[in-house]
């Protein structure tokens, strides 16, 4: 399929209708060159084709548009610590249960992460990535890495996260824990603006036929009103540079 932006298609309809009343203007200076000498035709005006309006109805088949959007993490600071260092205790909680029950005995608790502790300062490095993220509706890999930067600081090292984490239910703990907080990062990212940057169209005109449904074209009616204006070079006496300008009749 072969796709235009709908400005060029629509901007290329407008420049053949000029082109069209620039050939008729040429063929009207011709026919005036002609008649001038001509002992009867000379004494009769020379035909000129005007374009007083020009309608156009097009009908467009739509293959795809381009946008863009503007996003942001919008979750202040504040709650966002709140929330992720109660759920770092919480995962660290289900992290030392599932290793009782894999060694069978005791296993040393792992700590609660505190406020003004090492794991509320990751989580406020991590925050501060999420709210410079440039790709903000991409957030999976930050998260990724600063929530297990929080954990390995809650428990003060990754080597004890990770002797923590070994295990099948250990890592299906750590997985659901960061999907928990990568869902709240996208649940609290709003979308500020969205705008339409091209649309596409298919030009060949059988297409709309052929492949088009009502959901796919749409139908431009454009009007093209002739405007007089001639270009002019004004010399500026005091500089004595010239420049153009448009004189509209």
């Amino acid at each position: 399929m072969v796709d235009i932006t709908l400005s060029d298609y629509v901007g290329c309809l407008f420049a053949e209708a000029v082109k069209a009343r620039e050939m008729a203007d040429i063929y009207s200076l011709e026919v005036a060159g002609r008649r001038k000498d001509h002992p009867l035709l000379g004494e009769l005006g020379t035909p000129r084709f005007t374009i007083a309006r020009l309608e156009m109805v097009i009908p467009v088949l739509v293959t795809d548009a381009k946008v863009t959007q503007t996003a942001r993490f919008a979750m202040d600071a504040e709650d966002f610590l709140r929330v992720v260092l109660v759920r770092a205790g919480q995962s660290l909680n289900l992290l030392a249960q599932a290793n009782r029950s894999l060694s069978g005995g005791d296993v040393t608790p792992l700590p609660d992460p505190t406020p003004d502790s090492a794991a509320e300062r990751e989580a406020l490095v991590l925050h501060k990535q999420l709210v410079g993220n440039p790709d903000p509706l991409r957030p999976a890999g930050i998260v990724r890495t600063g929530w297990f930067r929080v954990l390995a600081a809650a428990v003060r090292d990754q080597d004890s996260l990770r002797e923590h984490a070994d295990g099948d239910e250990a890592r299906r703990i750590l997985a659901e824990s960061t999907q928990s907080v990568l869902d709240l990062v996208r649940s609290r990212t709003v979308l500020d603006r969205a705008a339409v940057e091209q649309v596409l169209v298919n030009p060949l005109t059988h297409a709309v036929g052929t492949e088009s449904d009502g959901r796919s074209v749409f139908t431009i009616r454009v009007e093209l009103v002739e405007e007089r204006f001639r270009l002019q070079e004004v010399r500026d006496p005091a500089t004595d540079k010239s420049h153009t300008i448009v004189d509209f009749e």
